[in-house]
């Protein structure tokens, strides 16, 4: 969907509707306090998305982040339990890794977030050019081809192993 962000708020890929927009209006105001940098962005961003009043905390902090790294700025990445995402535009390769990823999930009864990320621009953000590709925890392990069965549980209970 054009104009709209993805990002990590309390744990879960949020859609942000015109995140740079809101950045760059932001950027203009100079503000250096944090807290006012916070409240700013959480105003700007609430104008044109619906922010439950639940989660007004979570998205704060998870605005800031955005912010942060839409400043330039190396903002640590921080994962609650495992991600994994497959890259592609949902092509029947795509969708096979996607398949196979979660059938291996169930039979090593692993919970994990399984995003299938199909938006190009996203994509193109990790810098590969060839789907499907497989991401677990933010590192790329697999680009251009459906990995074998093997690869694909090695690298999910290293991951899980290390957590």
């Amino acid at each position: 969907m054009e104009g709209v962000t993805m990002i990590r708020i309390g744990g879960v890929e949020i859609g942000i509707l015109d995140l740079d927009i809101s950045f760059e209006e932001i950027k203009q105001l100079n503000i250096h306090n944090e807290d006012e940098l916070k409240r700013a962005i959480f105003q700007e961003i609430k104008k044109r998305n619906y922010v439950p009043s639940s989660k007004e905390e979570e998205y704060t902090d998870g605005l800031y982040k955005a912010y942060r790294k839409f400043m330039g700025e190396k903002v640590e990445e921080e994962y609650e339990g495992l991600e994994i995402k497959i890259l592609g535009p949902g092509c029947a390769r795509c969708d096979k890794l996607e398949q196979d990823v979660r059938t291996i999930l169930t039979e090593l009864n692993i919970a994990a977030e399984v995003l299938h990320v199909r938006d190009p621009m996203a994509i193109a953000d990790y810098g590969i050019i060839g789907t499907p590709a497989l991401v677990v925890n933010g590192i790329i392990k697999s680009a251009g081809k459906v990995p074998n069965r093997d690869d694909i549980v090695k690298w999910i209970t290293e991951i899980q192993n290390k957590s």
